[in-house]
């Protein structure tokens, strides 16, 4: 070992500079020689140089110990302290292919090694093909593997199939560990599977589910698995995020109790959660909780508490914390600044977010695109066109580039204003500014021009949407069809309906009860047969909405029998006795022509739709 140093330091001193290919050729020399070790030392020192060993390093040493006949031994070696634990592992997978093709048959560790590596670096498509070579060659597939797996599987939002692979584990007497729990409580919990958390934990038993996230918990504390902050946060977020707060304070303050170290992480959730929620007394108390543990609230947690005061419309206690925050020695970051622009462009005080820009350039914090985005919205939503564009073009020049959701936001900003005029000229802006619209930002659109009554504008994009080859949906044609029956064109609603039919998209109930609403606002409601019809033929039902648009309509055309017979449907109540005393005396409006007409079909009140009926 010390001769290869020495080599290497006499070529060092007489100004060689050594490049990978010259350390793979003294790796070479050493195995030739049979000196492994020395082999070894030259791989560290190149590692100590800046240089990465590659693939042709590795192989030379995989030469040498299949020389010595330990060809596994070899590529194990290779792959575990080479390669992989470099964290190089599109080289260790290329290393691997090439083993194989030479007919060494990799065994459990190496499988192993390859597939957790691969997984942790999100190759997890070359895992699952690892795995099924693994599988076919009846190698045995170890807790590790598992775990890396579910992790990956979690972080794709492919629940299904994590749980699949946990599956496998316990059906293989795997015994998962916290690691393995922690990783499937996560991806459960942040895609609000509460229930199937609980599942996992109780090993497929199926249980009610009410209080799914606190079973988790105790399933977890009664087997013993170690707990962790990180567990914590996963279940305290998937509480708050199905709306059980209290069971989140709870599990919150027996963690605590029970002398766990939990983070700022976690009580920024359960603060930011207490907030949102309006429990301002109970957020003020666990921020007071923090500070007595000697956490020091951090950026993010003077960030919650800013956020949602603001939200709150307490400005002034808003401001107080961003002093608070500058006095502890924290500087508002570009979260405090686009809360703070928010919220202001959000009371339409535009020339207050403006400031608060500026601001930003001065203390040297870069505004980011949704510092942009929010500022040119409010803007627009203000009315204040030629500000908007100015931002616009300021937003371009510092380089950053609008996205669809920016497009979005834009086009919703102008409906929302006194100026919507300017929505298709917003539109056309984007468009030359390299964004491509995609199939949301033409429906957002749409339903805009609708909204305001711009039908014909609404069908000018339609026909550019074909010239981009983006097809619209049944939610394009709903928006036109809304907009013609609220310009009172119900023809051209029926006309655009039909041209829905003809490219092959399903109207589903909203379509149906547009056209409706339309035809009872323009007083035809006595052509709805035709409407329920096809509504029946494919496949649905009339909701209540559809109901209540019946009602109101025959109601307003004095066909009160129609219009009660109708309500009677919906109810779907029979044998009512009394009713018909009842009906007169809530409403004696009522003729008794009317009542003997409706003397058989034994109706009971529904105040919202019935006041129609009777005031018809």
């Amino acid at each position: 070992m010390a001769a290869a140093l020495d080599v290497v330091d006499r070529m060092r001193k007489e100004g060689v500079e050594i490049d990978v290919m010259g350390y793979n050729s003294l790796v070479a020399g050493f195995c030739r020689a049979g000196q492994v070790d020395a082999a070894w030392a030259i791989v560290e020192t190149m590692k100590v140089d800046g240089l990465h060993p590659n693939v042709v390093t590795y192989t030379t040493f995989i030469g040498e110990y299949c020389t010595r006949k330990d060809i596994q031994e070899a590529f194990n070696f290779a792959l575990v302290d080479g390669l992989g634990r470099d964290g190089r592992f599109l080289e260790a997978y290329a290393l691997f292919r090439e083993m194989v093709k030479i007919g060494v048959v990799p065994n459990h560790v190496t499988y192993c090694t390859l597939i957790d590596s691969l997984a942790k670096a999100q190759r997890g498509n070359v895992s699952l093909a690892l795995l099924g070579e693994m599988v076919s060659r009846g190698v045995a597939m170890d807790l590790v593997v598992h775990t890396a797996l579910m992790d990956w599987f979690g972080k794709q939002g492919k629940i299904d199939e994590a749980n699949t692979i946990f599956q496998h584990a316990l059906l293989n007497n795997l015994t998962p560990n916290h690691v393995t729990y922690t990783v499937l409580i996560d991806a459960h919990c942040k895609t609000g599977y509460i229930d199937r958390a609980e599942q996992v934990l109780s090993h497929m038993e199926e249980k009610s589910g009410q209080e799914a996230a606190l079973d988790v918990y105790d399933d977890m504390s009664r087997q013993g698995v170690e707990m962790n902050s990180f567990v914590v946060d996963s279940l305290v977020n998937g509480l708050i995020k199905n709306g059980k707060m209290e069971e989140a304070e709870s599990l919150f303050k027996d963690m605590s109790s029970r002398g766990m170290l939990l983070d700022h992480v976690n009580y920024t959730t359960l603060i930011d959660g207490l907030f949102k929620t309006g429990n301002m007394p109970a957020a003020f108390r666990v921020g007071q909780e923090l500070m007595e543990r000697n956490l020091l609230p951090d950026a993010a947690v003077y960030n919650v508490f800013i956020n949602c005061l603001y939200m709150l419309g307490k400005f002034k206690e808003a401001k107080s914390f961003v002093a608070e925050m500058r006095n502890s020695g924290l500087e508002p970051d570009q979260v405090t600044y686009n809360t703070m622009i928010t919220a202001h462009c959000r009371e339409g005080k535009t020339h207050k977010a403006l400031k608060l820009l500026d601001e930003m350039n001065r203390r040297s914090i870069q505004p980011n695109l949704i510092t942009y985005t929010i500022l040119v919205a409010g803007l627009l939503k203000a009315g204040d066109v030629e500000k908007a564009k100015y931002l616009l073009n300021g937003m371009t020049s510092a380089g950053f580039t609008p996205t669809f959701m920016t497009h979005r936001r834009l086009l919703q900003a102008c409906s929302e204003s006194r100026r919507v005029d300017v929505v298709l000229e917003i539109h056309e802006w984007m468009m030359n500014s390299g964004l491509h619209a995609d199939l949301l930002v033409y429906n957002t659109l749409v339903h805009v021009l609708c909204y305001h009554g711009m039908t014909r504008k609404a069908t000018v994009v339609l026909d550019e949407m074909s010239k981009r080859g983006i097809a619209p949906d049944s939610i394009t044609f709903n928006a036109l069809i809304l907009g013609h029956c609220k310009s009172g064109h119900i023809d051209n609603a029926f006309g655009i309906y039909a041209q829905m039919l003809q490219q092959g998209l399903s109207p589903n109930i909203a379509t149906f009860n547009t056209l409706l609403g339309g035809l009872e606002s323009a007083g035809r409601i006595g052509e709805a047969d035709t409407v329920l019809s096809e509504m029946k033929n494919v496949g649905l039902e009339p909701n209540n909405l559809t109901y209540d648009i019946l009602v109101s309509g025959f109601a307003k055309k004095s066909n009160k029998v129609e219009a009660v017979r109708l309500y009677c449907e919906m109810l779907n109540i029979y044998e009512v006795e009394g009713c018909i005393t009842l009906l007169m005396s809530l409403h004696p409006t009522l003729t008794v022509a009317s009542m003997a007409a409706l003397a058989e079909l034994n109706v009971v009140n529904h105040e919202s739709t019935f006041g129609d009926v009777a005031d018809g």
